[in-house]
């Protein structure tokens, strides 16, 4: 039953019913049927009440008795920049299991590159691999004795690096101590290739070659469809980004203006550091613009600012050592 005519302020041009509906009301109510207008739920309750609200145009969804949430929300993300990976090497562990994995899949990106040419991986967790171990420059060594390799540890707060790459960034025994980060090194002071927060890891990754900001905008937007296609069936529908700096604010609002933007994002600005010579307190001489879409669908929630560095790294500022690693307190990238 679906009226010609319910009223306008709550016609609905979504119903979905026959359904065990989960309201995440404060009783903790399941219903049966879920009106939607604009984008909105408007109303949840059985099947004859808010079949009342559909139009008669109303798409009807039967669920045939299935579950339904609500959209999930991933409070801190890193979407856009995922477009920006290319050819890097997928080195998520798992499906990787062992730190050979690692080298054979970096090994056969390397053998498609000319000499000197990086080797970017992402993605391992030592806490996940069966080595229970970090690599280090020696293993991805035995990728490649003539192309430099970054590999990103998931999380984002570590990297590992082998020696032309250490090499290319200055990186030695003698080298000191970045305030903010770390460069592991052995017994014999020499560097095992770790390195620790961004202080650390940017030494090695600024030498990476990377595109302008306009090109990184175009590459960010055009990789984006498959990207969202992902959060989405997950069951996201709202994500908010964090380390949001211009080019990627930029892309967002791009997507948006196009239409391509079916998510919901809400941008933490970055505050970690300058950019483009700027201070985070001129955010305007970044290159952010402000204007179309900031609004329902696109939105700034905030600027992340990051004192330390994360727990799975073993890099977050604590006041008592780890039980795992005696003697390391931490990283503090703000005093």
């Amino acid at each position: 039953m679906v009226l010609s005519h319910p009223p306008e302020e709550i016609g609905a041009d979504l119903v979905l019913v026959n359904g065990k509906v989960v309201t995440v009301d404060p009783s903790g109510s399941v219903a049966q049927a879920v009106a939607v207008k604009d984008g909105r739920i408007v109303k949840a309750g059985t099947d004859d009440e808010i079949l009342l609200l559909a139009l008669e145009s109303a798409r009807i969804i039967n669920l045939r008795g299935r579950l339904l949430l609500p959209g999930f929300i991933d409070s801190h993300e890193h979407c856009i920049r995922k477009g920006m990976r290319g050819d890097w090497v997928d080195c998520t562990s798992p499906p990787m299991t062992i730190i050979d994995q690692l080298v054979a899949a970096l090994a056969a990106k390397a053998s498609e590159k000319e000499d000197g040419e990086w080797v970017v991986g992402y993605g391992f967790d030592e806490t996940k691999l069966m080595d229970r171990r970090w690599p280090t420059r020696h293993d991805l060594d035995k990728a490649s004795s003539r192309n430099p390799i970054y590999l990103g540890r998931a999380g984002g707060h570590n990297a590992v690096a082998n020696s032309i790459a250490l090499g290319i960034a200055g990186i030695t025994k003698d080298t000191p101590q970045p305030p903010g980060g770390k460069i592991e090194k052995d017994e014999t002071g020499e560097p095992t290739g770790r390195l620790d927060e961004v202080a650390a890891m940017n030494m090695v990754r600024d030498r990476i070659p990377a595109p302008i900001d306009e090109e990184a905008v175009e590459i960010m937007v055009e990789n984006w469809s498959r990207v969202e296609e992902e959060l989405l069936s997950w069951g996201l529908t709202t994500i908010h980004e964090a380390h949001i700096k211009a080019p990627e604010a930029l892309a967002y609002q791009k997507l948006l203006k196009d239409g391509r933007l079916r998510l919901r994002a809400g941008l933490m600005l970055d505050g970690m550091a300058p950019y483009m010579g700027h201070a985070t307190s001129d955010l305007s001489r970044q290159g952010l613009r402000t204007g179309f879409g900031w609004g329902d669908k696109l939105y700034v929630i905030g600027v992340k600012i990051g004192v330390d560095g994360a727990m799975g790294s073993l890099t977050a500022s604590l006041t008592e050592p780890y039980a795992n690693d005696p003697g390391n307190y931490g990283i503090n990238r703000v005093t």
